[in-house]
């Protein structure tokens, strides 16, 4: 029979071989604060894009600081769980959100970035080309029938000045635009860099109108050199892949949807576009300022009339109402402008079509089996748990106007889950983490509204009840 000794010998051996096992199987663990986990790559993510830590110039004092930051974090989490704040409508569909954005990262990390080889050769065409700018002349067209038309009127001898004056511009006024290596805009920038001199393209989309673009001058910057050439490789590589991945996504799209992968309700957006508008600019307020998006979807208000209403369907059968759109929108990183009434058409309509593109992503990803994935599932419970925190914090510090009463609040309730938490810190990951602070925030590829890792701000845990 094994004496007390090894009995708890035994247990701690366990223990540690249960611990390295999941570790193995999973991802590695820095904590486990009861059945929240601090991966390794959401505290190397935080630790790195956190300006709060900023202050704080000793590796050793940041890292534990943070650490104390995240099991405050996890346990307010857990608090806000007991209050069945995870169960709320408006925080479910943030959740599911953060799933949708893990996945589409995911799915472009796997399917198309991975594809997206830049050569040595690609990279000094691209070197050559940043050193050039060049000037385009320009008609542009609301359909692709009228394009064509003027487009074959040139093709008969007409020139492009006499074009343009029968469109109603001087030589003075006619459109011009310098085209760059960065140009955001793919569709021109790809065909201008490919264009002779005076040459004509034929009608280029771009966005929601039609070009004809005739290219006239080529300025080129004569300072070139290797080092120089080798210090913007980088940056190069970088506007390339984005280049090549648009293209490839495309490529993707027109393989797999041999149809449009969703159809929009045009009369009813409209409608949506028309009574939000209602409810934002009401009559005598032209204009107003902030970024908050809201809306009544009450019963009796003209939205709630038709948030029933189907708006959107998939090639696959699902169909989205209005509200089902609307409460994409409002969890979505996609800024909706409120500082007049055309932006905010403008706005919503660009908002619309990356919620719809993203959706389309995610059940691509999801049937490639990416949301078992560990990144997808690491991302989902990083920021569950951080607005889930956020929430927890927000209510027990409201109606509290000193710092001294927050902090106190905070405090009782951090020492009660402490208390009853398990609380187990992998101590030799943690000191063997070797990771560079950036010191500020660093948005996301995807999506430019969020941050690679949350604004943890800084928290200390209070004096552990003996």
């Amino acid at each position: 029979m094994l004496s007390f000794y090894h009995k708890v010998w035994l247990f701690w051996v366990i223990l540690f071989f249960i611990f390295s096992c999941a570790e193995k199987k999973s991802v590695p663990i820095v904590a486990y604060i009861g059945d929240k986990a601090i991966t390794l790559n959401e505290f190397r993510d935080i630790y790195q894009f956190n300006p709060a830590l900023a202050a704080v110039k000793n590796d050793v004092s940041a890292k534990k600081i943070l650490l104390n930051s995240l099991i405050a974090e996890k346990l307010l989490a857990l608090a806000a769980i007991d209050d069945g704040l995870d169960k709320e409508p408006t925080v479910r569909h943030y959740m599911l959100q953060f799933r949708r954005e893990a996945l589409i990262e995911k799915f472009w990390q796997d399917s198309i970035l991975s594809k997206a080889d830049v050569s040595e050769e690609e990279l000094l065409q691209a070197y050559i080309q940043s050193k050039q700018k060049r000037v385009v002349h320009y008609l542009m067209y609301e359909n692709e029938s009228e394009a064509q038309t003027d487009y074959n009127r040139l093709k008969q001898g007409v020139d492009f000045i006499e074009l343009a004056k029968l469109k109603g511009y001087s030589e003075q006024t006619l459109p011009v635009d310098t085209i760059l290596l960065k140009t955001p805009l793919p569709n021109i920038q790809s065909a201008v860099f490919k264009m002779n001199l005076n040459e004509v393209h034929p009608p280029l989309k771009e966005g929601g109108y039609y070009f004809i673009l005739k290219l006239t001058n080529i300025i080129s910057d004569v300072f070139r050199s290797k080092d120089d050439f080798e210090r913007f490789k980088p940056h190069l590589a970088k506007i390339i892949k984005k280049r090549k991945s648009a293209s490839l996504f495309g490529r993707y799209i027109n393989t797999h949807f041999k149809e449009a992968p969703y159809t929009v309700h045009t009369k009813v957006f409209k409608k949506i576009a028309r009574l939000l508008d209602a409810q934002i600019f009401p009559e005598n307020k032209a204009e107003r300022g902030g970024n908050h998006f809201s809306f009544d979807l009450r019963e009796e208000t003209p939205l709630g009339k038709i948030s029933g209403q189907p708006v959107v369907t998939f090639r696959d059968g699902e169909v989205w109402n209005v509200k089902t759109l609307l409460q994409r929108m409002k969890v979505a990183p996609y800024p909706i402008e409120l500082k007049s009434p055309a932006r905010f058409r403008l706005s919503i309509l660009a908002a619309a079509k990356h919620i719809l593109d993203d959706e389309i992503i995610a059940k691509e990803a999801e049937k490639a089996g990416l949301g078992k994935t560990q990144y997808v599932k690491v991302q989902q419970q990083m920021w569950s748990d951080f607005l889930l925190f956020e929430m927890k914090k927000d209510r027990l510090i409201k109606g509290r106007p000193t710092a001294e009463e927050r902090k106190a609040v905070i405090d009782s309730v951090l020492q009660m889950m402490m208390n009853k938490t398990d609380i187990k810190i992998n101590h030799t990951l943690l000191d063997t983490l070797s990771a560079f602070r950036t010191d500020m925030f660093v948005f996301k590829t995807h999506f430019p509204q969020r941050t690679i890792a949350p604004a943890l701000e800084i928290i200390s845990l209070p004096p552990q009840d003996k």
